[in-house]
């Protein structure tokens, strides 16, 4: 099947519309990023060496406007990513998929490969924005994991184990050929 050219003028406006959608609205999400870093940072420095309780009530009523502006900005720019970014790319690429097919004269290949190349190319921008923010980390707020269990990381370590049983009836100790999975927390080393 031939090239159309009008096509690919529709499938590299729209991919220029979508990447210019995802920069402008991560660079606006980021300007809302800064001001939550800027009042959760401030709010951490009216905790002294790290203890959860603040002393002085004023400090507690900084502390409780500052975390309020905190969470107000991080929902505007979890609200930016979810609602605009990720939503507009997917509606510039549903339409850049139909138009492609009409225009290529239903090859459907090109159309995925242009849909495909749109939304790769926008989460690579989102990705690059978000990824070395990590104090306070960005995140939506329809995580279902809660802050202290994003800082722990958990390195999974492979052993070989063999559980023995002895059996009375005979000398010789039985081998169970079962793979059993367990948590640290049910490992005892003696």
């Amino acid at each position: 099947m031939c090239c159309s050219p009008i096509g690919m003028l529709v499938g590299c406006v729209m991919s220029a519309a979508a990447i210019l959608n995802v920069l402008i609205c991560e660079l606006i999400s980021f300007l809302f990023y800064g001001m939550a870093a800027f009042a959760y940072r401030t709010a951490k420095s009216f905790q002294e060496d790290g203890d959860q309780t603040i002393d002085n009530g004023w400090s507690m009523i900084a502390h409780s406007f500052l975390m309020i502006f905190y969470y107000s900005f991080a929902m505007v720019d979890a609200l930016i990513l979810v609602v605009i970014s990720v939503f507009t790319t997917e509606i510039l690429a549903a339409i850049t998929w139909i138009v492609t097919i009409l225009f290529f004269v239903g090859d459907v290949d090109k159309a995925d490969q242009w849909h495909q190349y749109i939304r790769r190319t926008c989460h690579h921008i989102r990705w690059a924005f978000r990824s070395p923010c990590q104090d306070p980390a960005r995140s939506h707020f329809c995580s279902t994991k809660n802050q202290s269990d994003k800082n722990e990381e958990h390195e999974l370590e492979t052993v070989e184990a063999q559980l023995v049983i002895s059996d009375t009836s005979t000398s010789a100790p039985r081998a169970i050929d079962d793979i059993y999975e367990v948590g640290l927390e049910d490992v005892v080393v003696k």
